[in-house]
């Protein structure tokens, strides 16, 4: 919708040979995001770029609360750093960041209605992807689930330093990463 070729890296499938025309992956070593970048590189070089209408499954399953947080914190800050306007209407498909304005105008009801619109948007997901075994999980932690990424993307927008493998690391314009002395 915002004309960049859409490009996640963990089901990028591409050409080796079309990478190093490109300046390979050298040119992405001091990326953070690698694969916004990469799908920018194919996309001025006028390369075509595709989004596969195949949905992959990606298992996290051993992720803490605490990993998740901090893996949806650093992606908050590359999109504040790549796509600003974008990254501040991301709360706008929230039904939980519409809960102190519906609760201002109907209450309780109001309440109901966006705890309501967080359950059909989860659960209907959950079902298209994976039937109905589990939906129940999933509407019970979807509200601390959205609360998280609320909170990780107030304080992204802010951050500028990530840890990476016990190295503090400076994320810049293009998230571009540099070494903190």
């Amino acid at each position: 919708m915002l004309g960049s070729a859409a490009v996640i890296g963990k089901s990028a499938l591409l050409s080796r040979s079309e990478l190093a025309e490109l300046g390979g992956l050298q040119k992405l070593s001091n990326v953070l995001a690698e694969d916004f970048v990469m799908g920018k590189m194919f996309q001025r070089a006028r390369r075509k770029v595709v989004l596969a209408p195949t949905v992959l499954e990606s298992r996290t399953s051993d992720i803490s609360v605490r990993g998740f947080f901090e893996r949806h914190l650093r992606w908050g800050m590359m999109r504040w750093q790549l796509r600003p306007l974008a990254a501040l209407c991301e709360p706008l498909v929230s039904p939980l960041s519409l809960l102190p304005l519906a609760w201002l105008a109907w209450g309780y009801w109001g309440a109901v209605w966006v705890l309501s619109l967080l359950a059909a948007r989860d659960a209907g997901a959950w079902l298209l992807l994976r039937g109905l075994g589990g939906v129940h999980l999933t509407l019970l932690l979807s509200p601390l689930r959205e609360l998280i990424l609320l909170a990780a993307w107030a304080i992204s927008a802010f951050k500028r330093h990530v840890r990476w493998r016990g190295t503090t690391l400076r994320i810049d314009a293009g998230t571009m990463l540099y070494v903190e002395r």
